[in-house]
């Protein structure tokens, strides 16, 4: 099972600073943080989508899967239709995803206008090493279990979309 790792700032442009910083200094230990991606929280209250940052040479997740991630997380849509129709296919829910209530409670409550946050997908083995490396940074870290099930029909919605 992997760990959706999410880490908040309370400044706009602290996720990206700390992921590049991150990338650039610890590629060799971070190995198996595969792909992230961080958001932003502009003054209106929208969510902004970053590029991923790939830590080594393969990302695994890919952009459409973070869009449909986040986009279930915050309820917005970041690549047009695909978050409402993929969404559907999932049941549009969270639950059906095994995503903790609490997670998206307190994520949602600490990306405030004019904050950050980095998510990744990160394996149980790795994650202490992982949030003590980005704990050098500052920011709150919130994390919640993403099993295999609920990343596979992730997947499948968003192949189903694009075959549409």
């Amino acid at each position: 099972m992997s760990q959706l790792l999410a880490v908040t700032y309370p400044e706009l442009h602290r996720a990206a600073e700390v992921l590049t910083n991150v990338r650039r200094l610890h590629r060799d230990t971070l190995a198996d943080l595969d792909d992230a991606v961080y958001v932003t929280r502009v003054h209106s209250g929208g969510i902004e989508l970053h590029q991923s940052v790939r830590m080594t040479g393969s990302g695994t997740a890919g952009g459409d899967f973070w869009s449909l991630l986040i986009g279930l997380l915050f309820s917005v849509p970041l690549l047009g239709g695909v978050v409402g129709t993929a969404a559907n296919a999932i049941g549009g829910d969270l639950v059906e995803l095994e995503i903790d209530e609490r997670f998206v409670a307190e994520l949602g409550a600490a990306i405030l206008p004019e904050s950050s946050a980095i998510f990744a997908l990160v394996r149980d083995a790795q994650l202490d090493d992982i949030l003590a490396e980005l704990h050098h940074h500052g920011g709150t870290a919130l994390r919640t279990p993403l099993s295999r099930h609920a990343r596979a029909r992730l997947r499948a919605a968003l192949n189903a979309r694009r075959r549409a």
